[in-house]
């Protein structure tokens, strides 16, 4: 559409669907860097330790890194349950000792 639009020049008829489209894009940019987010992040128990990996920014904003951790269950003394945009990891996410 837009490219017909500028093909029969109709600037001023384009500049509505072209906010649309770029609103549409950078949500659509948020919803898939938090489908990777929550695709990459886990935990997995093992016989020893509990290995993490977790996003490392605490918010909606489009950050990529992550932490990779292995923790002995014998450092762990509580374990809280936090949404993950509260922040919760970068206070106290796994009580260790």
């Amino acid at each position: 559409m837009l490219a017909w639009g500028f093909a029969h020049c109709l600037w001023f008829d384009t500049i509505g669907l072209i906010v649309f489209a770029s609103m549409f894009t950078a949500l659509m940019a948020l919803l898939g860097v938090q489908v990777y987010r929550s695709i990459r992040s886990r935990a997995i128990r093992g016989k020893t330790a509990v290995r993490i990996t977790l996003p490392q920014g605490s918010s909606a904003r489009p950050m990529l890194r992550f932490i990779d951790r292995e923790i002995p269950y014998e450092q762990i003394q509580a374990i809280e349950r936090c949404v993950l945009f509260g922040n919760c990891y970068a206070q106290t996410h796994l009580l260790t000792r």
